[in-house]
C-alpha cells in the first residue's frame, strides 16, 4: 500500500485519501477474518508511519491552529493500531478475537477519516 511516503506534507494528504483509507481498511478486515495475518500487520506497520508523516514537522501561520488537533488525532489512532498490529501478528493484545477487532478497525476508520479532514482543511488553509 505504501512505500515511501514524500517528506512534503502536502502529499501526505493525498495518501490518506478517503479512497486510499477505505481500501487499506478492507484489506485490514479481511486480514483479520482470512489467512492473511502476517499481511494485516504489514499494512498496519505502514498506516502507523503514514499517521506518524501526517504530522507537520514545521508548522506554519493558519496551520498552527489545527495543529493540537492533528496531534491529538494521531495520538489517538496509536493505541488501536498497536493493539491490531499485535493481535494479526499473534502477539499477546487486548483484542480478544475478531470480532472486537472489527470495533478496533472502526474506531480506527472514524479517527482516519478524521485526520484526513485535519490535514486537508490545514493544507488549504496554508495556501
Amino acid at each position: 500500500m505504501i512505500n515511501a511516503l514524500p517528506p512534503d506534507e502536502s502529499a501526505v494528504v493525498v495518501r490518506l485519501s478517503s479512497d486510499l483509507v477505505e481500501l487499506t481498511l478492507d484489506r485490514l478486515a479481511s486480514a483479520i477474518h482470512g489467512d492473511a495475518s502476517a499481511a494485516g500487520a504489514t499494512i498496519i506497520r505502514r498506516l502507523r508511519d503514514a499517521v506518524d508523516r501526517c504530522v507537520p514537522q514545521r508548522p506554519t501561520g493558519a496551520g498552527l491552529g489545527a495543529l493540537p488537533e492533528i496531534l491529538g488525532t494521531s495520538v489517538t489512532l496509536q493505541y488501536p493500531l498497536t493493539q491490531l498490529e499485535h493481535f494479526l501478528s499473534g502477539l499477546p493484545s487486548d483484542i480478544a478475537d475478531a470480532s472486537q477487532a472489527e470495533l478496533y478497525l472502526s474506531f480506527v476508520r472514524y479517527h482516519l477519516w478524521k485526520l484526513e479532514h485535519l490535514l486537508r482543511e490545514s493544507a488549504e488553509a496554508s495556501a
